[in-house]
């Protein structure tokens, strides 16, 4: 009686409660990014310094029609900082750069502001730099070791990286 009272009870929680969902992201790492990004093809740098924006007046990612996700938002931020070049991060960077935290159903980006962050932005043909982040941080990365800056300056350099996922 008990273990029918027991499985009753398990199954009308279980009924009430609907499915978990959860997104599960790989640890960010810059070597991993400058792999995926050295192997497309368009046109990307190696930014490091801080984004500034006005994180208070970003719009919401919105529910879309459906209620299942969240629509993307995209505005303009300043970088000041220092691009990538083959002897470190040498070269003095401020420009806009165009943001698009992109929405993976419910879960959205979120770029930091004003703190550092090593940045893989993509550089159109007339210099205009912009970075798409996703909510598993692969493009805009926050906590940046001096280390792993050094490894990603090698890999530009030629030297063997291979992704770890």
């Amino acid at each position: 009686m008990i273990r029918r009272a027991v499985a009753l009870a398990t199954a009308c929680f279980a009924a009430l409660t609907g499915p978990a969902h959860a997104l599960s992201c790989m640890r960010p790492s810059p070597v991993n990014s400058f792999v995926e990004f050295n192997s497309r093809d368009d046109t990307y740098v190696m930014l490091y310094g801080a984004l500034s924006f006005d994180g208070d007046a970003m719009p919401p990612h919105t529910e879309t029609a459906d209620g299942m996700s969240r629509a993307d938002v995209t505005f303009t931020a300043r970088f000041d900082g220092m691009g990538a070049a083959m002897d470190g991060f040498t070269v003095p960077v401020d420009a806009d750069i165009t943001v698009t935290e992109t929405c993976l159903g419910i879960w959205c980006a979120r770029v930091p502001a004003d703190q550092p962050v090593l940045i893989f932005a993509a550089r159109s043909p007339d210099g205009t730099l912009s970075v798409s982040e996703g909510p598993c941080a692969f493009a805009v990365l926050p906590h940046v070791a001096e280390a792993q800056l050094d490894q990603a300056i090698a890999c530009m350099n030629g030297a063997a990286c291979e992704a770890e996922y």
